[in-house]
């Protein structure tokens, strides 16, 4: 295939791919899976959480849902992942132990391993007791302590604190940290200052041993020096800006999830609205609040959301008898797909062929670990080799090994083949769970084919593992991986969420909307 003057786009089972002008590519079958190999120029292949992986020449990847991406030559994993190199992201940070965790915005939690690193704004932090990172951007420099939760600031904020210390430094140029309540902003002129801010579960605490800081909140600013300290109560949050009012929370809802439940909405159309249950949780009401793009929401026992299509987190906090919220008492993360849940399901792991030529492979999984075939390219002739796997060395007769499934489970190993004195180039191989790929084809009901009021029929395949459920109804297993039953709408609940729940997977929803739903 080949793409002329103009970008061509590929639309494939699970992503679309963009080829630049001048690229030719070559698509072959490998069992069930297409192969796409790039000869000449660049493609550019999504994947459908959104996010882009770039080919050059030779490289190439399997499309299915176990796919193997072949990284390029010089991109390095670790066992704990770094987001972006140092050099080409808004903040460098240094992670000092282990144990430190990071979200990119709208992505997923993982673990930042010891070193520097490059993090783009709007990355989330989590560090467990013990723990330190170091944040720079220029003449800007702070220290994050454990325990607490950060995220990356935007534009003149450093780094905003959730909880947890804050010790920063301004030389050369002010250092904003935005905390909850107001920002600090620790000024560089007059020699320069240092300090320290504590954001605890009801009280925030600035103290300054050099210099001076101003706190800037809802109600005005004010000043603190050194040897001076400055109390304020977390629960004086400023109120919503106009961005968080424009877009009032809905009136209705699509589906109910339990409040710290992390979950993935499978639904036809986007955004769909959520309400979230807490009436567990907080004795009157409580206030539910997203990000990306900020929203939030108000309520007795229950509050709604409008959810948009990708990945974020949401907190619940307690509002108390005047109205103010206290400290986060529950949290958890939502990630909607516009995907209709009638894919096709796999019927057996997924199979991916790894070369042991010192490049990084990523291999997604859906329920079924992978198989992972490696070979060593060129290999010397031998009566056996010697395959290190993560530092474990077994013996081999031939210059090929098939991982069977479960073999390598998630996260990243290290493959290098030995023999006659030579030894091949150490390859990673990144074994990940794809939370977006489909867990089950939900064959019944059409989505708008049934009237509020109706008694719907259920009918569903689910891979093993999964147990499905729904509220107003009764789903049985009627096969190996059929489920049948039926759900009772109302105008209460007009719409339909199939629930599956996996034990190491997590919780998924298919939703189907009535006629004339919103």
């Amino acid at each position: 295939m080949f793409a002329g003057k103009n970008p061509l786009l590929l639309r494939t089972h699970i992503g679309l791919a963009q080829l630049a002008p001048g690229t030719r590519i070559v698509l072959t079958r490998d069992a069930e899976a297409l192969l796409m190999r790039v000869d000449v120029g660049e493609a550019t292949f999504r994947s459908s959480d959104g996010k882009d992986q770039r080919l050059g020449p030779g490289e190439r990847v399997l499309l299915e849902v176990g796919m193997a991406i072949l990284r390029p030559q010089d991109e390095k994993i670790t066992t704990a992942v770094a987001p972006k190199p140092p050099g080409n992201a808004a903040i460098r940070a240094t992670v000092k132990h282990d144990g430190v965790r990071a979200r990119e915005r709208g992505g997923e939690w993982h673990p930042l391993a010891r070193g520097e690193h490059g993090l783009e704004a709007g990355t989330g932090l989590r560090l467990p007791a013990d723990t330190e990172v170091e944040l720079a951007r220029g003449d800007e420099r702070a220290r994050l302590l454990g325990a607490g939760e950060y995220v990356v600031g935007d534009g003149d904020t450093l780094v905003e604190a959730l909880r947890g210390d804050v010790r920063f430094v301004a030389h050369g140029k002010d250092v904003e940290v935005r905390v909850p309540g107001g920002r600090i902003v620790a000024r560089a002129a007059d020699g320069g200052s240092e300090g320290a801010v504590r954001i605890g579960d009801t009280e925030g605490t600035l103290e300054m041993t050099k210099g001076a800081a101003t706190f800037r909140s809802a109600t005005g600013e004010r000043e603190v020096t050194a040897g001076r300290d400055y109390h304020w109560a977390i629960t004086n949050e400023p109120q919503p800006g106009p961005s968080d009012t424009d877009v009032p929370p809905p009136d209705y809802s699509n589906l109910e999830v339990r409040v710290g439940e992390s979950f993935v909405v499978h639904a036809p159309e986007v955004p769909v609205a959520v309400s979230f249950d807490f009436s567990t949780q907080c004795k009157g009401k409580g206030l539910v609040e997203h990000a990306q793009p900020k929203r939030r929401s108000t309520g007795e026992g229950h509050a709604n959301l409008l959810l948009p299509a990708g990945a974020r987190g949401y907190t619940l906090r307690c509002l108390d008898a005047r109205g103010a919220p206290g400290r986060v008492v529950a949290r958890g993360n939502a990630h909607v797909l516009a995907d209709a849940g009638t894919r096709q399901l796999p019927l057996r792991a997924p199979s991916s062929l790894v070369d042991a030529d010192g490049r990084s492979y990523t291999i997604y999984y859906q329920n079924q670990f992978p198989e992972v075939r490696v070979r060593w390219p060129n290999p010397p002739d031998a009566s056996s080799y010697a395959l290190d796997v993560d530092g474990t060395k077994m013996s081999v007769a031939s210059a090929e090994h098939l991982f069977t499934s479960g073999s390598l489970r998630d996260g990243v190993h290290r493959v290098t083949f030995e023999a006659a004195q030579r030894r091949s180039r150490t390859t990673t191989v990144d074994v990940r769970f794809d939370n977006t790929a489909a867990t089950a084809s939900l064959t019944s009901p059409v989505d708008r084919s049934f009237k509020v009021g109706d008694t719907v029929s259920i009918e569903c395949l689910a891979l093993p593992g999964w147990n499905v459920s729904a509220r107003s109804g009764t789903i049985e297993k009627v096969g190996a991986d059929r489920f049948q039953g039926s759900v009772v709408t109302s105008a209460e609940r007009p719409d339909i969420a199939v629930r599956l729940v996996h034990r190491r997977l997590g919780t998924h929803y298919y939703l189907r909307r009535a006629s004339g739903s919103r």
